[in-house]
């Protein structure tokens, strides 16, 4: 997993181009979650999130996403909230996510891409975790399988986070 991690850094960090950095995210997600499909949303000026990229396993692009779950998409762009969701057969409350169980989908990965704003002074302070500071969901990571995953490890899980963390930074210099 440390391997995959400095592998995505010297990838991620090695362009600044956005076309080319969400298919590495996509990739490098994938191999680590083992997951069918990734797709990445950005959230566009008008507010509303759109697919920007999509691939499968195998690193083929994906054009459409009628066949995910929105509404845990968007619980996740709204709350800022990430969902690992690795064997979902497990849920009683799938009620309210119909399309999950429509897709007999077992593995649902979705994580905010969100960057945080300091305040002039918290960045003259030199602080590094800013408490006070505001969040901006600028688009989600969501992976999803027909296969139940493995139970995504601590490890496995703050690597998936820090990939996060280092898209959300290349999207919001975009902006």
């Amino acid at each position: 997993k440390l391997s995959l991690l400095l592998e995505a850094a010297r990838k991620l960090n090695g362009t600044h181009i956005l076309s080319e950095v969400l298919p590495i995210l996509l990739e490098l997600t994938l191999r680590l979650t083992r997951a069918e499909r990734g797709y990445v949303f950005l959230r566009g000026k008008d507010g509303l999130l759109r697919l920007a990229a999509g691939r499968d396993a195998h690193g083929q692009p994906l054009e459409g996403d009628s066949t995910i779950s929105h509404s845990i998409l968007n619980e996740a762009a709204t709350s800022g909230c990430e969902f690992l969701l690795t064997d979902t057969s497990r849920l009683s409350e799938m009620e309210e996510h119909k399309s999950i169980l429509a897709y007999d989908l077992r593995t649902v990965i979705c994580i905010p891409l969100c960057v945080s704003h300091a305040t002039g002074q918290e960045l003259l302070d030199g602080v590094d975790e800013v408490h006070g500071a505001s969040t901006q969901v600028r688009g989600v990571l969501y992976l999803d399988s027909h296969a139940t995953s493995q139970a995504m490890t601590k490890i496995g899980g703050d690597v998936l986070r820090a990939l996060a963390r280092e898209a959300a930074s290349l999207v919001e210099n975009t902006y």
